[in-house]
């Protein structure tokens, strides 16, 4: 038996005639003059007595399954029902809209901390607040940490904690210091009511010891004009400032304030 032709037949010769003979043969929609086409086969396998055999290729047209769906379903996104075909192109469309195709990234918008809207401007911190921790690469802290910028000493709270408890105790330290002996550098000035007076060192310290032991609250500014509203130092109160490079303590008493004496306003400072 020969091979067959352009159409699906093949032909053998019986009792001297050649005779076509039909193969299985399938109908391609559209073919010219309703020819039948030869099914295509896959592998061929050979069994134990030698014959040979092939499964038959099966296929399926655009939207003949209704699980799958045909290429033209619309995206359907969240939990709602759909094709393959639709759901694939829902999670496509869904990928496309949070994504930056250019840099190959995703964007990003924080909208709840914990389940809490996200704070927003400014204000104090709540639930909805982002912590965000700012890391050293000094995990014990051994070294000095480089700190930059200035702080107003008015931007302070008007209350001040203060480690050492007993005034008293501070008061007689204070009395003991007398200024040019122990390091201490001397502060000179007056205290002239309701006016800012600069009380000076005689050369800047780095480190300054402040007691009020007077009875009215003393508006005090570090190396700048004090006003009335500047940061008040209580009546009782210790101040210490470290660290810092003052060359003069400016109060602003709302009585005449005597200075480094009884009643008065205690200013030490050292290098």
């Amino acid at each position: 038996m020969s091979d067959f032709g352009a159409t699906p037949t093949s032909n053998a010769t019986l009792n001297g005639t050649t005779t076509d003979i039909p193969t299985s043969g399938a109908y391609v929609p559209g073919t010219a003059g309703q020819v039948l086409t030869a099914p295509e086969g896959i592998a061929v396998n050979t069994d134990a007595a030698g014959k040979k055999s092939t499964a038959q290729r099966f296929g399926l047209l655009d939207g003949d399954d209704v699980t799958q769906g045909a290429k033209a379903d619309a995206a359907v996104t969240g939990d709602n029902p759909g094709t393959n075909a639709a759901k694939l192109r829902g999670l496509s469309k869904i990928f496309t809209a949070v994504s930056d195709l250019v840099n190959n990234l995703l964007h990003t918008n924080l909208k709840q901390v914990g389940g809490t809207t996200t704070d927003t401007n400014s204000g104090n911190k709540s639930a909805g607040t982002l912590r965000v921790v700012i890391a050293t690469d000094q995990p014990t802290l051994a070294n000095a940490q480089p700190v930059s910028g200035t702080v107003a000493v008015s931007n302070f709270p008007g209350t001040q904690a203060v480690s050492e408890t007993n005034s008293a105790a501070i008061k007689t330290d204070l009395d003991t210091m007398v200024p040019g002996v122990q390091g201490w550098i001397a502060a000179t000035g007056t205290g002239t009511a309701n006016a800012d007076d600069a009380i000076t060192f005689a050369q800047q310290v780095r480190k300054v010891v402040l007691y009020n032991a007077s009875a009215n609250p003393v508006p005090i500014e570090f190396d700048q004009v004090a006003a009335a509203t500047s940061f008040p130092l209580l009546p009782g109160s210790a101040l210490v400032m470290d660290n810092i490079l003052c060359t003069a303590v400016h109060v602003f008493p709302s009585v005449t304030l005597p200075i480094n004496t009884t009643a008065g306003l205690y200013v030490k400072g050292w290098k």
